[in-house]
């Protein structure tokens, strides 16, 4: 069942309004820093409404130490958010979805460029789609800048949509 939001549109999940932010980019440039990037902003940022019991060690304590993802469930002022990194697979994504964001109004992800993350995410509803911003030759350094400056975009978007 689908419904809409401005010019976009979502999903009902559980019975709940599910809205999508998703970042997209080819493996390794930068997607999983960048989420967590985001997760440590909205962590200190207090637009955001947090219980305390939200800290950064709790919340990146279920990081897969062999390939640096994570996923995370907040609430926000009432309003349940999820997180992952998870977007190489159509598999990881369909069970954070099912297992993690069952009742989530927002799931903000990972996905690659092409393929079946996109086409499982556009089959939950159009979501917000971020194509991923990335130097080439590499540079650590202004990467960092880059994905610093993303994040902040996401931010504004998730502010935007928890309005």
């Amino acid at each position: 069942m689908c419904g809409h939001f401005g010019d976009r549109t979502f999903y009902f999940m559980g019975g709940i309004e599910l809205k999508i932010i998703a970042l997209q980019g080819k493996s390794n440039c930068g997607k999983t820093t960048t989420l967590k990037m985001l997760i440590k902003k909205i962590l200190i940022n207090d637009e955001f409404k947090l219980d305390s019991n939200y800290t950064e060690s709790k919340v990146f304590s279920k990081c897969n130490s062999n390939t640096g993802d994570f996923k995370c469930v907040f609430i926000c002022d009432g309003i349940k958010i999820g997180i992952t990194t998870r977007g190489d697979t159509k598999e990881a994504l369909e069970k954070d979805f099912k297992k993690y964001f069952n009742d989530c109004q927002i799931v903000i992800c990972a996905v690659h460029t092409h393929g079946k993350t996109v086409d499982f995410i556009k089959s939950k509803g159009d979501a917000i789609i971020h194509s991923k911003w990335y130097l080439e030759p590499r540079n650590i350094k202004k990467q960092n800048e880059v994905n610093a400056i993303q994040s902040d975009f996401l931010i504004k978007d998730l502010i935007e949509v928890l309005k």
